[in-house]
């Protein structure tokens, strides 16, 4: 009688841990599911303020007709100009410009760098086969959100953009 009481006992005890972890997998699922809802919704946002920025930037034919004609001078120090101005008033943490093939022309997050070819990377990559472009931009051991538009004048291809925000404690903050 001992031995069956015990053995109940010990089975009922496996029952009740069993049902614990199974509501304890299903809340943290639930919670995983909230978060990543959150992170993709804080991301998605901060995409469509990239989109907004590059948007403006491109529109505005007065300042790609600017570019356009340093780029064909390889003005860096012109181009520069433009995008310090933006990224003042606009608010984007790096922005660079790249010639038709994906080469820096210029670039605030490294002003001195020319002609380093990126159309390797898959931000890059991207917008030179799709057209618009967003992703994750890294560069050395700093993550941006970031968006790669091309750079028309004239309804001829000159270039692309890349603008992006830096993801730093500030995003993580305001994720949280």
């Amino acid at each position: 009688l001992g031995l069956l009481v015990a053995l109940i006992l010990l089975g009922s005890i496996r029952a009740i841990r069993r049902v614990g972890a199974e509501t304890a997998d299903a809340k943290l699922e639930e919670a995983l599911e909230k978060s990543h809802s959150v992170h993709s919704g804080f991301q998605q946002r901060r995409f469509e303020q990239l989109s907004l920025i590059a948007e403006a930037f491109t529109s505005n034919t007065a300042i790609t007709s600017f570019i356009a004609e340093a780029a064909e001078r390889r003005d860096r120090a012109s181009i520069l100009d433009q995008l310090y101005e933006r990224q003042e008033e606009l608010g984007f943490d790096f922005a660079i410009v790249l010639d038709t093939r994906g080469r820096v022309l210029a670039r605030t997050d490294s002003p001195d760098t020319a002609g380093e070819n990126l159309s390797e990377r898959p931000l890059v990559a991207k917008v030179m086969d799709d057209s618009d472009a967003f992703g994750i931009w890294r560069r050395d051991q700093e993550l941006f959100n970031g968006v790669a538009v091309p750079l028309v004048q004239d309804f001829d291809l000159f270039g692309y953009l890349i603008c992006g925000y830096l993801i730093d404690d500030d995003f993580a903050r305001e994720v949280r």
